[in-house]
């Protein structure tokens, strides 16, 4: 076996939730606590920012406002002007002028070069902060369509980073995890971390330490925010310093840690946020990219079997004979090889290739896959428990005809791109699962075709009780007058009949026009509080999705290699 030059393996974990998400409170909670760094609905051009950042952005903004507004000052008259334009902003500047004057007579002067300089420090750092996210996005938008009418049906975090002590056989690195989750409406979250193995390791190691279970962390340094609050540590001290504005807790680990514990910590800290806990299928997805070493040009054809070992992470026997195979290649490129399973994915790149942000081309892929999988998988058992109250019944079917779109690839821009979903969701069992959702769904329909039936016989019912009902309340304040009217046409006519007396009360203005008008007022009174429900509930939306960054002119540039 020859050694690797890179090795990376990200891990695609999708977890199934007991119910659906908020969206918008989650991503309240979690920018607020500054468990996350940023947020990033489909529907929005920027990130959205946490509570600190928030503060930092609106300063410099407000500072930006100050500073254009001087610049306009040429006199005294254009002084007064912009006073009465601008007082607010005018009363900032004339206190920031007194500042300065205090500034000026201990002796700390700057001038606007080192003004525009902070400025720009502090726009990039904003920048920075986001700049996974809005790649993420760029690169989510090249690779699919955006069809869907509920666009916003799910939102994308950037965790804090946490740094880590790797050791892979006899090789060690410091690692920094940069965690991203995506939290899908229908109560599906989804964990992606990269972790970047020592250079030289051979193929033997990096099968061993693709599995989540494997025990590769021997320290980490963890932001408190990852603790749900009111939470104790289990061992490891503070850091004598805060990074990012927390505190840091330093684990020395006893017995060397595991990728699934971190992902533990992580489901937990997300699911005591939005109140819920895990509910069926769980499933992590290892996505191992390699670059060959330097042991020979022909490096794929010489290491035909350590590449079959890698893609069904098979470590090989001692003395062992079988002749594996790596299964197609499913790259449409020279430079690289894909290969899929149900288990796990193999991309090996041929060409120049450092491991980066631009790696997002690959992994945004099966975290698609793993995102539908799941919901299938969730689907399927929401099926099976049979619930057949209307709303219930529509949002199955509507999930079910969107689920099978996903499946089939009629969002992916690129046919090799759908060809990998199409093959992995085949080794998945995909079209078996949607074969139970159509005959499932075809049969929630007849049952509640059927409970409907008898729902609208008992509706109609209780709807010519609440008839009767409501008539016999709105007559009561007219009983008296009722009764007078019957005794003046006895008195008027003791042979008058029953059927003449109520002839008389139906042709009633009165008592006709009564009953119109407790109608009206019901129904508008209803009317009312219907709009005013959905008014507030929609405000209270806008409030929840978090501050949304306004810095404009400005361009991420990347240079981490990439194939093609």
């Amino acid at each position: 076996m020859g050694e690797l030059d890179e090795a990376v393996v990200y891990f695609v974990h999708t977890v199934a939730i007991s119910k659906r998400i908020d969206l918008g409170r989650a991503a309240k909670r979690f920018l607020d606590s500054e468990f996350v760094t940023s947020a990033a609905w489909p529907s929005d051009e920027m990130a959205r920012l946490p509570l600190s950042l928030a503060k930092v952005e609106r300063s410099m903004a407000r500072l930006n406002r100050n500073k254009a507004w001087t610049e306009k000052l040429t006199g005294f008259w254009s002084f007064v002007a912009g006073v009465f334009t601008h007082p607010v902003i005018a009363f900032r500047v004339l206190r920031m002028v007194q500042s300065s004057r205090n500034a000026i007579s201990t002796g700390v002067v700057e001038d606007t070069a080192s003004f525009d300089t902070t400025m720009s420090e502090i726009k990039n750092m904003l920048l920075n902060v986001q700049k996974v996210t809005l790649v993420e996005k760029d690169i989510d938008a090249h690779l699919f369509w955006s069809e869907r009418e509920d666009i916003d049906a799910y939102i994308r975090f950037f965790l804090r980073e946490t740094r880590h002590t790797i050791q892979i056989g006899d090789k060690e690195r410091t690692v920094t995890l940069e965690p991203r989750v995506l939290l899908h409406r229908e109560g599906v979250m989804q964990i992606v971390i990269g972790v970047h193995f020592p250079r030289g390791c051979t193929p033997a190691e990096v099968i061993d330490a693709s599995f989540p279970a494997a025990p590769v962390f021997r320290t980490s340094r963890i932001p408190e925010p990852y603790a749900a609050p009111g939470a104790k540590w289990v061992g490891g001290d503070w850091a004598e310093e805060r990074e990012g504005g927390v505190r840091i807790r330093v684990l020395e680990h006893e017995q060397p840690s595991s990728v699934t514990d971190w992902l533990d910590t992580v489901v937990g800290r997300v699911l005591h946020d939005i109140e819920g806990f895990e509910s069926g299928p769980s499933y992590t997805y290892p996505v191992i990219m390699v670059g060959p070493g330097t042991c020979c040009a022909e490096w794929a054809e010489n290491h035909a079997q350590d590449i079959a070992r890698m893609s069904i992470r098979k470590v090989p026997n001692v003395g062992d004979q079988i002749t594996l195979s790596a299964g197609p290649n499913l790259s449409a490129h020279t430079g690289m090889r894909i290969y899929a399973t149900a288990g796990s994915a193999l991309i090996v790149h041929l060409r120049k290739w450092r491991v980066g942000i631009l790696d997002l081309h690959h992994t945004l892929i099966y975290e698609r896959i793993g995102l539908v999988y799941i919901r299938l998988r969730s689907l399927e058992q929401r099926i099976a428990d049979f619930r057949t109250g209307k709303r219930e019944v529509l949002r199955t079917y509507r999930t079910a005809l969107e689920l099978e779109k996903e499946a089939r690839g009629a969002y992916y821009r690129f046919g090799s791109a759908r060809n990998i979903s199409r093959h992995v969701l085949n080794d998945l069992g995909g079209p078996e699962i949607l074969d139970v959702v159509r005959s499932g769904t075809s049969m929630l329909g007849e049952r509640a075709s059927t409970r409907a039936s008898a729902q609208v016989a008992k509706a109609s019912n209780r709807i010519a009780l609440f008839g009767v009902v409501v008539a016999v309340i709105a007559a009561i304040p007219a009983i008296q007058p009722i009764l007078k009217l019957i005794e003046q046409q006895r008195a008027a006519d003791p042979e008058t009949s029953i059927w003449a007396v109520l002839q008389t009360l139906v042709t009633s203005p009165i008592l006709f026009s009564a009953l119109v008008l407790g109608a009206v007022i019901l129904y508008g009174v209803s009317v009312i509080g219907v709009l005013l429900y959905r008014v507030i509930r929609y405000l209270m939306l806008l409030r929840k999705r978090g501050y949304l960054s306004r810095i404009e002119g400005y361009e991420i540039t990347i240079d981490d290699p990439v194939d093609n």
